[in-house]
């Protein structure tokens, strides 16, 4: 993590109070007067937010981060207002201040107005969920869903009205903030039609979208197409880090869902290390989040359906050579169920902690899935296998993760050691004819994909992977 990201984790608040802002608590804020000095018609038209950790102005439009409020205060440039933090509250940090490479974000500003008025309709809406303009919305979660209103109270979720209601609310609330208000983005591409939502977050808490949800069960029709039951605010870059990962900082073990409810669900009922990736994939970008929070085991628990088995083995593959250890629940594990927020509320926690208590090394999981792949029982099919498997095992960093794969892979393919030791051997050595130049390609060399040729020469510290048995192999 820069220099920059450590510094903006200084808690908000405290730097608001040595700069002698003078701002009252309201709720989870602090408002009062715009240090820069204008007048405002409530004197609240600035407001601090302590679960993202940044500032806006509704008068003047200013906002930002720690480092921005710093400048902001005290009128003085960035890399000044980094120098100030850093010797108030980061003594440490001093001494790599002369080598650091530090730059601003130009869209932060944008990206705080946007987060300070998505938090306003966020509050708006959690009360209003309980209220009579919620009671369809509140209805599905209790009936359809089946949470049960306390622990619904725990949750995210929130009653979201139609979007001149929305901006009304806005304006009377922030009169000064019209023009903002205006430019802000409340509708999906599916349109106004859906009366449920919850807000995503950044890693330090701001809001930086809503994803939506239809209140009818079957989902809506919208641009021609049935069965519609999410959409989204939109924005650029609304999810650079994993869903509700703002919600575990400090915590060295993950586990990965894929859907957002289920993430909403599960830390009501005592499992808080939760983040969900929604219905996409691990990404690189959520790896930076990652890496600044000290994770260093994630579970994956993808969903029981066609493309959890592939999401999974997506995700080992982004998390390789990231020095965060993968775990995996094996999606049909589930079974009878789709993901873990049914089976939770079809049984109870307890059964999805065995699960995730029983979770296997992701090289194992990775091995038994390229072997259910192919068809073992053809030479061709075998051959194949052998070749996907030996690109796999040969980019594993870990020596326990290589034994846990070869000898899983032995056990689905019913091949001793020495049978796949001599098969990786020749696999090797075409490799490295391959990357020299040197050789012939032999026939059915290309079924063996590119994994084959990424995982030559990407041991541990840079030694060559050779097969199990060789010395380049034995790494313990």
């Amino acid at each position: 993590m820069d220099i920059k990201d450590q510094l903006k984790d200084i808690p908000i608040d405290q730097v608001a109070e040595r700069l002698g802002l003078g701002l009252q608590k309201l709720g989870a804020n602090r408002q009062g007067e715009c240090p820069s000095g204008h007048g405002s018609k409530g004197g609240r038209c600035f407001s601090i937010d302590l679960k993202g950790n940044y500032f806006h102005c509704f008068h003047c439009g200013a906002g930002g981060d720690v480092i921005d409020l710093v400048e902001l205060a005290k009128g003085i440039e960035f890399i000044p207002a980094i120098q100030w933090l850093a010797e108030h509250y980061r003594l440490d940090l001093l001494p790599m201040l002369d080598r650091a490479k530090v730059e601003r974000d130009p869209k932060r500003q944008e990206y705080y107005q946007r987060a300070s008025l998505y938090d306003l309709i966020y509050q708006h809406g959690k009360e209003l969920l309980y209220q009579e303009p919620g009671r369809e919305a509140l209805r599905y979660l209790t009936k359809e869903r089946g949470y049960q209103v306390d622990l619904l109270r725990q949750t995210d979720w929130i009653y979201w009205p139609p979007e001149e209601d929305i901006r009304a609310y806005l304006k009377r609330l922030q009169p000064e903030a019209g023009e903002q208000i205006k430019a802000l983005k409340l509708t999906g591409y599916f349109g106004d039609n859906f009366r449920l939502a919850f807000p995503y977050q950044d890693r330090r808490g701001a809001i930086t979208a809503f994803i939506k949800r239809a209140t009818a069960p079957q989902g809506i029709k919208a641009k021609g197409e049935d069965g519609i039951r999410y959409d989204s605010t939109p924005g650029e870059g609304v999810k650079h880090d994993l869903f509700n990962l703002n919600k575990c900082r400090g915590l060295e073990e993950l586990v990965v869902l894929e859907g957002y409810p289920d993430a909403l669900y599960l830390p009501t009922v005592g499992l808080k290390n939760v983040v969900a990736v929604g219905q996409g994939l691990l990404s690189r970008t959520h790896l930076e989040g990652l890496k600044a929070f000290g994770v260093k085991r994630l579970i994956l628990s993808f969903d029981n359906d066609q493309v959890g088995p592939e999401n999974t083995a997506k995700a080992l593959e982004t998390l390789r050579g990231t020095g965060i250890r993968a775990f995996v629940v094996n999606p049909p594990l589930l079974a009878p169920h789709k993901d873990p927020d049914e089976l939770v509320m079809a049984k109870d926690l307890g059964a999805y902690k065995k699960l995730l208590e029983g979770a296997e090394y992701g090289a194992r999981w990775q091995a038994r899935h390229i072997a259910s792949r192919h068809d073992l029982t053809t030479d061709i099919d075998l051959d194949r296998a052998l070749g996907e498997a030996w690109g796999a095992w040969a980019t594993l960093e870990d020596s326990i993760e290589q034994k846990a794969f070869e000898e899983t892979l032995r056990g689905a393919t019913g091949l001793t050691g020495d049978d796949i030791k001599t098969r990786w051997e020749i696999l090797s050595e075409e490799a490295s004819q391959e990357e020299t130049g040197e050789g012939t390609q032999r026939p059915g060399q290309e079924d063996r994909g590119q994994g084959l040729r990424r995982g030559h020469n990407r041991g541990r510290g840079g030694a060559e992977a050779g097969p199990p048995g060789s010395p380049a192999g034995q790494r313990h």
